[in-house]
């Protein structure tokens, strides 16, 4: 083996309900159905393929009536993610263990904003390399991404 692929969410950061939930302060049940009415969407599946902004998905979201400005607000725009996304330290610390023997990349389904977040963070510098759903406009599990 010479490569390791990692995944973003749930793995280099804590994209989970619990994480949400200490930020949002709203009962877990909550925070599941705002997820799933969120990032089941056919809007959300477009903004990670890189079709159109978290802006435009706040907007489109809005227009629906089903979620309140502020609530996707919190969930969506980029300031916030340091508290829907909070880095994984334990994770970087292996990924850098890691480096040492093997060429390490990122696959992952993500907003051009959320790869600006780790970026900036210095996160990807880690990496020898990257998929992303935004750039490539495939979704996993869909194949193309892996092609």
């Amino acid at each position: 083996m010479k490569n390791i692929k990692f995944d973003v969410g749930g793995v280099i950061t804590d994209f989970s309900p619990f994480s949400l939930k200490r930020y949002l302060k709203i009962p877990i049940k909550k925070v599941k159905e705002l997820s799933s009415y969120i990032y089941n969407s056919d809007e959300w599946k477009e903004c990670i393929k890189g079709n159109i902004t978290q802006e435009e998905l706040i907007d489109i979201l809005h227009s629906k009536n089903v979620l309140d400005r502020d609530t996707l607000d919190k969930f969506l725009l980029s300031k916030n993610q340091k508290h829907i996304l909070p880095v994984c330290d334990e994770t970087l610390q292996e990924i850098n263990k890691l480096k040492k023997k093997y060429k390490i990349y990122l696959l992952s389904n993500m907003s051009k904003n959320t790869h600006k977040y780790l970026s900036e963070l210095g996160i990807l510098d880690l990496f020898d390399g990257g998929v992303y759903s935004y750039e490539c406009g495939q979704i996993k599990p869909h194949r193309g991404i892996y092609e």
